[in-house]
């Protein structure tokens, strides 16, 4: 059975068409990823970052894994307690920054920082996942925290996550910021209401 005259006539136009879409899905999808940030970045005082980190009880046998990593700050603490970390973030601008401030520290053997949408992250080799992010993107986290190994320690500044009690809740003033901090731990699995 012959093609219709159409295709015979436009087959390379058509082959040519056909190529060029193949190749865009990945691109847009690939694009989608970094779009503009879920929320604005604001820092976590270091006297915080110290506190997360010690109510994760966070040692040299950890992998960190910092979402929205911002400037670095969490992932280069962890990693000055000898623990792994990763930072993912979406900002080009502050993972370019953050990359630079681990080689300056001299920690790049033992910290990432990535470019990435939290959403689409792998996190099962973490043992912590700590983030400043909102209770609404919290919860959206549901699908990637359920799939943590158990005993995963999730730390969070500031927002809860709905449908989920913590096990701990404590409230830090930041000699730093001269503000009360409320953070949060869970261990997974969580138990969702």
């Amino acid at each position: 059975m012959k093609p219709p005259a159409f295709v015979r006539r436009y087959k390379w136009s058509i082959l040519i068409i056909l190529v060029c879409a193949a190749a865009w899905y990945p691109a847009v999808n690939y694009l989608a990823d970094f779009r503009q940030p879920d929320v604005a970045f604001i820092t976590t005082p270091n006297d915080v970052v110290a506190a997360m980190l010690d109510l994760a009880e966070v040692t040299d046998t950890d992998t960190v894994y910092d979402l929205g990593s911002g400037d670095g700050r969490i992932v280069r603490a962890a990693a000055e307690r000898g623990a792994k970390a990763v930072g993912i973030e979406i900002d080009p601008e502050l993972v370019s920054q953050s990359q630079g401030m681990i080689r300056e520290a001299g920690l790049a053997d033992r910290v990432t920082v990535r470019r990435g949408n939290v959403f689409k992250q792998d996190l099962t080799p973490a043992t912590v996942v700590t983030m400043f992010l909102t209770s609404t993107i919290n919860a959206q986290l549901r699908p990637q925290l359920d799939r943590l190994r158990p005993g995963t320690r999730i730390v969070s500044h500031m927002f809860s996550m709905p449908g989920v009690k913590p096990r701990m809740k404590r409230v830090v003033p930041s000699a730093e910021s001269r503000m009360d901090h409320t953070i949060y731990l869970w261990v997974t699995p969580i138990a969702w209401e």
